[in-house]
């Protein structure tokens, strides 16, 4: 019985085509998105327990993306 083979994303359908980093949303704009977020899940992102979640959340995707730079 052979190995599996090893896939790549030429064997997928993903693009390989990358985002201008002109064209991706401030820092600012996404933490206004958390903010929509907190209100769309009937939270009210002004409470004092919320404020810092917009930039805590924002933080965390750097963090999480980081080693796709």
């Amino acid at each position: 019985m052979s190995s599996p083979r090893k896939l790549s994303l030429s064997d997928s359908n993903i693009p390989d085509d990358r985002i201008d980093p002109a064209d991706c949303p401030s820092r600012k704009e996404a933490e206004a998105a958390v903010r929509v977020l907190l209100r769309w899940a009937g939270d009210d992102p002004q409470r004092e327990g919320l404020l810092d979640t917009p930039a805590r959340v924002a933080h965390a995707y750097e963090e999480f993306f980081r080693g796709y730079e």
